[in-house]
């Protein structure tokens, strides 16, 4: 008996974290891409996908993977508190539920990765539902310029053996 309501509780636990919204930089208002090109921009789009239902976020945009490029703005319909780069709360006045376009970045990009993650002094993207509880979201990430990082971005890069040898000749 205590094992199956452990194991109940471990499944849910499990559940609630993949079903969490997910806000990322895509190269479109559609979310198809994760690909954007270098140079100034105001078509990169930022999204929250895969929402239950939605209030509002907070979060930041990190460019350190691309060094050089300048955030401008984010232009949005919705209520905007703070600054994209450090710390923005978006608040939608209801509740939206599916793909919420958050807003479109003024940019200026330079080759390399840029993602959303927590805002300054934060541990978590956070968006808020509909019964305004706050709740840890996931971040992504998008590729300028076709590094390869695209919306997978990991630090680690794919290396054949051979290349691995090479280092230590």
């Amino acid at each position: 008996m205590k094992r199956t309501l452990l194991l109940t509780i471990c499944a849910l636990m499990i559940a609630s974290a993949a079903m969490a919204d997910h806000i990322a930089i895509y190269g479109d208002a559609s979310g198809s891409t994760c690909n954007l090109a270098p140079g100034f921009s105001t078509t990169a789009t930022v999204i929250e996908k895969f929402s239950t239902g939605t209030t509002g976020s907070r979060w930041r945009v990190d460019t350190s993977l691309c060094p050089g490029s300048t955030v401008f703005a984010l232009q949005t319909p919705w209520v905007t508190v703070g600054i994209v780069t450090s710390d923005i709360s978006i608040a939608f006045g209801s509740c939206q539920t599916g793909s919420v376009v958050l807003g479109t970045l003024i940019a200026n990009w330079l080759p390399g990765a840029v993602s959303i993650v927590p805002a300054e002094n934060f541990a978590n993207i956070i968006y808020t539902n509909c019964v305004f509880a706050e709740l840890p979201a996931t971040g992504g990430h998008a590729s300028i310029g076709g590094d390869g990082h695209g919306c997978d971005y990991d630090a680690v890069q794919a290396k054949t053996w051979g290349s691995v040898k090479a280092l230590y000749r």
